[in-house]
C-alpha cells in the first residue's frame, strides 16, 4: 500500500488553508483562533472573523507567522486536517500552566491535577471520535515558542502517535487489560507536563539553553528530576515517568544517568517506559524545529535529521513509524511551490516516501480569491512525477532538504519479528 489517503469532504466548508497574514486577502475568514504571538494565551481573533486589509496589516506587525483561513476551492484535502483540535489543546496547556505559575509562590496550594487529567480524557475521547484529527499540523510559529506552546506542540503529537500504537501499548503495557493499557490520558497528562521542572530552574540556565540549545548542559538536565518530584505522588505514575524519562534514548544515550538512584538506573530499548519513547520523539522534533531563540527549522529538514543516521538510533522504530504516519514534512494545507515554479497545496501524505506526496496545484499566493476558485489543474502524485520536486515551503528553500524513503518501516519490521 501506498499509505495515501485521499478524501473528499461534504461540506467545502470543512476545507482550510495555512498562510502567512501577507498572502490572506480581505474577505478570507478564519477557520481557527489567531492567538497572540507573545505567548500569554490571549486569542486576537476568534473563528469565523473576516479578514480586512487593516486587520491583515495588524498581524503582521503583531509578528503572526500563520494563520488558518477557510478555503471552499480546495474540494480535495485529506481527511486529517483538523487544525481546531490543536487550538483546543493550546487552551488546555494554558489553564494547566497559569495554575502552575499561580501556585509557585505559595507554598500551600496546590495543583489540581485530577482535573487536567478529566479534561485530557476529555480531549483524547474527542481526537479519537474525529477521524480527522490524525495529522499533526501546527508547530509553534513563533521564534521562542513559549513552555506552553512547547507543552501542546508535544502533548497533540504525543497523542496522534498513541492513536496509531493501540496495538504496540497493548503489548508493551500487558500487565495490564487492554482497555487500560491503551487509554491516552496519562500519555497526554505526562506529555503536557514533560517540560514542568524548567519552572524550577534557576532563569540563566533557561536562557543559556534557549540560547545555545546544548542538551548536555548538566544544570539544564536537571529538569526532569526536579518536575518528577514535582508531580510523584499526583498524577498517575506512567505520567510520571514520562516527566523524568522522556530524554532517555532506545540506544542508551540519553539522561538522567544512573547515580545510585534506583529510578533512574540505566535505561534503554523496551525497557524505557512505552509513553516515555513516545514523548523522546515527540519532544525531539518540537526541540529541533525551535532549535535557539530567534531560530526555526524547516519541517523537512528537521524529520530528515530525524530518520538519518545521525539520530534514528536514538528512536523507538515503531514509535518513529507512528511519528512519519501523522507528521508529515509537508503538512496537507500548508502552501508549497514546486521545482517547476508552480504553487499547490499537499493533500495525500505517503508515509513511505514522505518528500513525494499529493498535491493540488493552486494559483500563487498573490492570486489567491478570497472566497476560493477551483484549482485549474488536476491532482499530481510527486511519486509518479520524478521530474518535479518541492523547492519551497514555510517560507524558506527547502530544494536541497527532500530525503528519499527512509528505512524506518524496514527497522520497524525487525522490530516486530525480534
Amino acid at each position: 500500500m501506498s499509505g495515501y489517503a485521499i478524501v473528499r469532504f461534504s461540506s467545502p466548508e470543512s476545507t482550510v488553508l495555512a498562510l502567512p497574514p501577507g498572502n490572506a486577502k480581505p474577505g478570507m475568514t478564519l477557520a481557527t483562533p489567531v492567538m497572540d504571538p507573545g505567548g500569554n494565551g490571549r486569542t486576537l481573533l476568534k473563528v469565523g472573523y473576516r479578514l480586512s486589509h487593516a486587520t491583515i496589516t495588524r498581524l503582521e506587525r503583531l509578528g503572526v507567522q500563520e494563520i488558518w483561513v477557510h478555503y471552499p476551492g480546495l474540494a480535495v484535502l485529506e481527511q486529517r486536517v483538523n487544525p481546531r483540535l490543536h487550538a483546543e489543546q493550546h487552551a488546555l496547556a494554558h489553564q494547566m500552566f497559569d495554575s502552575l505559575e499561580r501556585v509557585q509562590s505559595r507554598v500551600s496550594a496546590g495543583v489540581r491535577y485530577e482535573q487536567y487529567l478529566e479534561t485530557m480524557a476529555e480531549l483524547v475521547d474527542q481526537m479519537l471520535g474525529n477521524p480527522t484529527a490524525c495529522t499533526f499540523l501546527r508547530r509553534s510559529s513563533q521564534e521562542k515558542p513559549s513552555l506552553v506552546d512547547q507543552s501542546s506542540a508535544v502533548a497533540h503529537l504525543s497523542l496522534l502517535m498513541g492513536m496509531r500504537l493501540k496495538d504496540y501499548l497493548a503489548a508493551e503495557r500487558a500487565v495490564l487489560s487492554r482497555r487500560n493499557a491503551i487509554k491516552l490520558s496519562s500519555l497526554g497528562l505526562g506529555a503536557m507536563l514533560h517540560d514542568i521542572g524548567v519552572l524550577k530552574l534557576d532563569p540563566a540556565v533557561v536562557r543559556r539553553f534557549e540560547e545555545t540549545g546544548d542538551t548536555s548542559d548538566p544544570e539544564w538536565q536537571t529538569h526532569v528530576r526536579l518536575g518528577h518530584d514535582m508531580v510523584s505522588g499526583k498524577v498517575p505514575p506512567s505520567a510520571a515517568v514520562i516527566v523524568r524519562h522522556h530524554h532517555q534514548h532506545f540506544d542508551g544515550t540519553g539522561f538522567p544517568t544512573p547515580k545510585g538512584v534506583s529510578a533512574d538506573r540505566e535505561q534503554k530499548g523496551r525497557q524505557i517506559h512505552v509513553f516515555a519513547r513516545i514523548v523522546a520523539v515527540a519532544e525531539t522534533f518540537h526541540r529541533l524545529c525551535h532549535p535557539r531563540a530567534n531560530v526555526r527549522e524547516s519541517t523537512v529538514r528537521v524529520i530528515g535529521r530525524m530518520v538519518g543516521d545521525e539520530l534514528v538510533q536514538r528512536f523507538d522504530p515503531l514509535v518513529l513509524e507512528a511519528f512519519l504516519e501523522i507528521a508529515p514534512p509537508y503538512p496537507p494545507g500548508k502552501m508549497v511551490q514546486l521545482s517547476s515554479g508552480a504553487w499547490a497545496v499537499p493533500v495525500g501524505h505517503d508515509a513511505i516516501d514522505p518528500c513525494r506526496p499529493i498535491v493540488q496545484p493552486v494559483a500563487a499566493p498573490d492570486d489567491l480569491e478570497p472566497a476560493g476558485v477551483e484549482p485549474a489543474g488536476d491532482l499530481l502524485n510527486l511519486r509518479e512525477h520524478p521530474e518535479l520536486r518541492i523547492v519551497f515551503a514555510e517560507g524558506v528553500d527547502v530544494s536541497d532538504a527532500n530525503f528519499g524513503p527512509p528505512d524506518v518501516r524496514y527497522r520497524a519490521s525487525l522490530a516486530r519479528s525480534a
